[in-house]
């Protein structure tokens, strides 16, 4: 069975969506509030994202063990006060970038499937 890295196209594929994923939240007016929780330079975030996303994906394990699951990013986002509406946001950046790369939408679907079962993890962590 195929993991995602590999239906995606690898490390070019997943840098690319990692930096996709940046731009559309530096472009598009209604993701403010999740662009003004990062850094003011996002070099470190798009290499961060691209490292957690390859390993999220099934690749090589570039972010390391203990940082690719759920306690550990609601540990990691709960200073930032992440609640529904940056959830949307940062849903909505991931799903767009992958439009804008011509994902197919099964695997589009697929991806997305698999961000919201974390993100629903990492809420019931918080409660």
């Amino acid at each position: 069975m195929q993991t995602l890295f590999e239906k995606m196209g690898g490390l070019p594929a997943t840098r690319t969506i990692a930096n996709e994923f940046y731009d559309v939240m530096e472009k598009e007016e209604g993701t403010r509030k999740l662009l003004e929780m990062h850094p003011k330079k996002l070099v470190m975030s798009r290499h961060k994202l691209y490292k957690f996303l390859t390993q999220w994906f099934g690749g090589p394990k570039l972010f390391g063990e203990q940082y690719v699951n759920a306690e550990w990013l609601e540990l990691k986002h709960r200073r930032l006060n992440f609640n529904e509406d940056e959830k949307n946001q940062w849903l909505y950046c991931m799903n767009s970038a992958m439009g804008n790369l011509g994902f197919e939408s099964e695997l589009k679907e697929e991806i997305m499937t698999t961000f919201r079962e974390m993100i629903a993890a990492m809420q019931a962590l918080k409660k």
